[in-house]
């Protein structure tokens, strides 16, 4: 099926109103064509008010070209002067429930000739506006609303934007709101949705049913509060429905957006979460390796994953056979397979914890003996290394090298400041010992940076 939706990405706008994020300019260009490259975004929003964001929204209009960045600011002819010097369109928003018009001190006939009275300012001014959201439309007034669409669409808007800004609508609500919006109207409709009660991904396919075909979304739902729609999210289910959407790349969009941001992925999050294509109970593996299908939405390759099988008491022999193949073994003998087996499940009970690569290839080394060092030399893939390492800095370094560290280090899963001897405690996922060290050496290179001490996790107790 050909895909006719557009991703309108909002991670350099509306993610920088996550709290604790923020992005550079060079981290903006770098997120803005990585997401450009995948396929996963068709136009930028960005932040443009008086003062820097306006300076960086220029040098982005610049850097992307206008016909794929758009300047958000509010419904102001002030906001408008200040953007029609960056060279990109606008998208202008204003509160439009009572709510939002009794903290401007507006009545609802007021909203209106505001919106009028600003578009004509912006077409007189010769500021091509692309978008207008009515905010927190979903708790507005019905008539409001509409009027304000009309006008909107009669001063030569090119997108109206229906915002569930607090994200308090269900699906139907949404859906039913949108279509009685949009009658009589030929302006696209756009969806903006948060996620405050974990309906965002729902309220937007609710929207595609109503015939929207234009989304905000935000790498990882960075946004205000709990964040809106996931890139990743909205992406998938539209592959999963057929549409022609390219998501192999998403999880290297994700792990940039978290490189710049500091956020990472909850492991229970959908499609990037570490737990998403996690095998761990016996009949789950027995089925997974017969058609993986039987417990997988979607191939995890379609979205750049690989699934991983979990070895614990509730394991079975399945478990063991995959596990096995991930070391080259192909075929062993049913009686030891069965002692293998029982001593992973016998472990993992004791301890009541999953069983770790380590344990695992010091189990099957002595029930096939196999020496435990060659055992690891076959696997096919390198085990997952973390290291934490210690760094004392020198005086009033410590921010200027924590955010070298996380610009420069992709695998920085976490840096956080302490007292004692040291400064910073930062935290390295990698693929194997050797890499590790390069890492390290990385941050005793960073200016600023006296000494580390670095320790490897052997373990993660919960």
């Amino acid at each position: 099926m050909v895909s006719n939706v557009e991703l309108w990405d909002s991670t350099l706008r509306e993610g920088e109103q996550q709290q604790g994020v923020h992005f550079s300019l060079e981290e903006k260009k770098e997120i803005g064509w990585t997401l450009f490259e995948s396929g996963l975004a068709q136009t930028l929003e960005i932040h443009c008010y008086e003062g820097y964001t306006s300076k960086e929204a220029y040098e982005l209009a610049k850097e992307f070209g206008p016909e794929r960045v758009v300047l958000h600011h509010r419904s102001l002819a002030s906001d408008i002067d200040v953007s029609k010097g960056c060279g990109a369109p606008i998208a202008m928003y204003l509160g439009i429930s009572d709510i939002h018009l009794a903290t401007m001190h507006l009545t609802r006939e007021d909203a209106i000739e505001k919106i009028d009275k600003d578009l004509r300012y912006a077409e007189e001014v010769g500021v091509r506006v692309r978008k207008f959201t009515l905010e927190d439309a979903t708790r507005a007034d019905l008539g409001t609303l509409k009027e304000a669409a009309r006008r909107i669409e009669k001063a030569g808007a090119e997108t109206l934007c229906i915002a569930d800004t607090v994200g308090s609508a269900f699906p139907d609500e949404y859906r039913r709101l949108i279509e009685e919006v949009g009658k009589g109207l030929d302006i696209p409709i756009l969806a903006h949705c948060h996620n405050d009660l974990g309906l965002a991904l729902a309220n937007c396919l609710s929207a595609y049913q109503a015939g929207v075909r234009k989304f905000n979304v935000s790498v990882l739902g960075l946004g205000e509060r709990c964040g809106i729609t996931r890139t990743e999210d909205l992406a998938t289910a539209f592959r999963k429905m057929g549409l022609d959407i390219r998501t192999e790349a998403l999880r290297d969009v994700c792990e940039t957006v978290a490189k710049f941001s500091g956020i990472r992925p909850n492991p229970h999050d959908p499609v990037v979460g570490d737990n998403a294509f996690s095998h761990k109970a016996g009949v789950h593996a027995r089925k997974i390796l017969e058609n993986p299908a039987a417990y997988e939405p979607y191939s995890p390759e379609i979205v750049g994953r690989s699934r991983s099988i979990i070895l614990s008491g509730l394991s079975g022999k399945s478990n063991v056979l995959i596990k096995l193949k991930e070391y080259g073994i192909t075929e062993v003998r049913d009686d030891l397979l069965e002692r293998l087996t029982e001593e992973i499940k016998k472990r993992a009970y004791d301890s009541r914890y999953d069983i770790s690569d380590s344990e695992f290839e010091e189990i099957a080394s002595k029930i096939l003996n196999i020496k435990d060092v060659d055992l690891a030399r076959r696997r096919k893939f390198p085990r997952s290394t973390e290291v934490i390492v210690f760094v004392d800095v020198k005086p009033d370094h410590t921010a200027k090298v924590a955010r070298s560290i996380r610009k420069e280090i992709r695998e920085a899963g976490s840096i956080a400041e302490i007292t004692g001897e040291y400064d910073l405690l930062v935290s390295v996922k990698t693929g194997s010992i050797s890499l590790a060290d390069h890492y390290v050496d990385q941050i005793r290179a960073i200016d600023g940076v006296d000494k580390t001490l670095t320790s490897f996790v052997l373990k993660r107790w919960r």
